[in-house]
This record gives structure tokens, sequence and C-alpha cells, in this order.
């Protein structure tokens, strides 16, 4: 799960990335083309996060379709082609995999082979978040108040309902 989440976040990236370059340079803006956004097609971390571990892989782009992903000195070298429908074909060594992967709000959704799997996104302690997507109706606190774990501390409209969203940690 954690090899594939890198692949896809590591060839989204490079597929951003490169999309940016081309961009940019038909608007004739090749000066935001430095060195370091050329080399970060070449080379680049990706950090995963999966089941309270965090894995970081150092990238390196071999070809257009050939990566190589180092993790505690261990290379692992995989060649990643994008089928029509959006997935990506990933073959490493003898085992071949088809990986389709949609980020969300709350992380990346992997599908791999016909398993689903939710990688979450880490996020941090201070900022408060919720899985419900809605409008902000009213903040219960000014901001810089002590705020409990376990108490509301906004409300949200979503579907026609208004939600308090109750804190997960103590803070401010």
């Amino acid at each position: 799960v954690v090899f594939y989440a890198a692949v896809y976040r590591a060839f989204t990236m490079v597929k951003t990335r490169t999309q940016d370059a081309i961009t940019s340079m038909q608007k004739g803006q090749l000066v935001l083309l430095g060195k370091s956004d050329t080399d970060a097609l070449v080379s680049f971390p990706v950090e995963i996060t999966y089941d309270e571990k965090k894995f970081s892989f150092q990238v390196s782009r071999k070809r257009s379709d050939m990566y190589s992903f180092t993790i505690n000195n261990k290379t692992l070298t995989t060649k990643v082609r994008e089928q029509p429908d959006g997935s990506l074909y990933v073959s490493t060594g003898n085992i071949s995999q088809q990986v389709k992967g949609q980020e969300e709000a709350l992380g990346l959704r992997l599908i791999i082979g016909a398993q689903t799997i939710m990688v979450p996104t880490v996020y941090d302690p201070s900022e408060l978040r919720s899985d419900v997507n809605g409008k902000v109706v009213r903040y219960l606190h000014d901001e810089g108040t002590e705020i409990q774990k376990g108490e509301a501390y906004i409300e949200l409209e979503a579907m026609k309902m208004i939600m308090a969203l109750k804190s997960s940690e103590a803070g401010k």
C-alpha cells in the first residue's frame, strides 16, 4: 500500500510539474523555470504516512516511464504507464499491478487491483478540521480562546442542517 501510494503521488507530482513547465514556456515565462524546478522533475522526496508510521522515499526518475524509489538504503525500480482510463500500470520486477488514485480532503483513496484503501492525510494537531463539507455559520469562540477536548468550536451548515463541530484536542 505504501509503495503504491508513493508511486501514485510521485507520478502525479511529475505530471503536474511537467504540465506547469509547459504552460509557463507557452506563455514565455522561462524565468520561472529555475534549476530547482527542473531538478524537481528528476529527483525529489515523497512522504507517505500509513498505519501511524511515516515512510520517506527518495524518488529518482530514470526515464519518462521509469522511477527508482529509495527507502532505508534499499531501492525499487519500477515502470509506470498511465492507462487511457487514468489508472497507472505499475510493473516492478515480475509483479504488475493496476493502481488508481484520487486525492480527497481526508487523504488519498487508492484502488489497487480490486481493493480500495484510504491513505489518510496527516494533519497538524493545531488545525481544526472537519470531514463534513459545509458553510461556516458561526464561530462559537473568539480567536485565541482556550478550547477543551470535545468542546464545540464552530457551527457548519451542510444539507440544510446545522452541525456543531467538536475539537479532537485541547488548545487555542
